[in-house]
């Protein structure tokens, strides 16, 4: 495991999906509530990666869900991978964890929880 960061977040529409770079709280990405969101994140790894989006309600409530992440493509030689969500009224928190050979690699946005608001 070398090294990732959150890439973009992808707002689905009929019509395929608008690319926002993405906002840590209070810093907002916003999305129509009920819209499918793609968050990706971008991996360097060597071995094999599990990249799970770890995500809660609101500004950050439990339940908190984990979604495995689908590799998609690449960019700039990173590996990128793509968690869907539908998302709900209250917006959504989050982080990566990215399971790896050597453990658990966290990847936060900026220092601190990701967020994505519902308009």
């Amino acid at each position: 495991m070398q090294d990732a960061y959150v890439y973009q977040i992808r707002v689905y529409s009929g019509n395929g999906y608008t690319a926002y770079s993405p906002a840590a709280a209070p810093n907002c990405v916003y999305a129509p509530k009920g819209s499918t969101v793609g968050v990706v994140v971008a991996v360097r790894s060597t071995g094999t990666v599990y990249p799970v989006l770890h995500y809660g309600y609101g500004n950050w409530w439990w339940p908190v869900n984990d979604i495995l992440a689908k590799p998609i493509g690449t960019h700039n030689g990173y590996t990128l991978y793509e968690a869907n969500i539908t998302l709900p009224d209250s917006g959504v928190q989050y982080v990566f964890k990215i399971y790896h050979t050597g453990g658990i690699y966290w990847v936060n946005v900026g220092g601190g929880n990701g967020q994505i608001c519902a308009s």
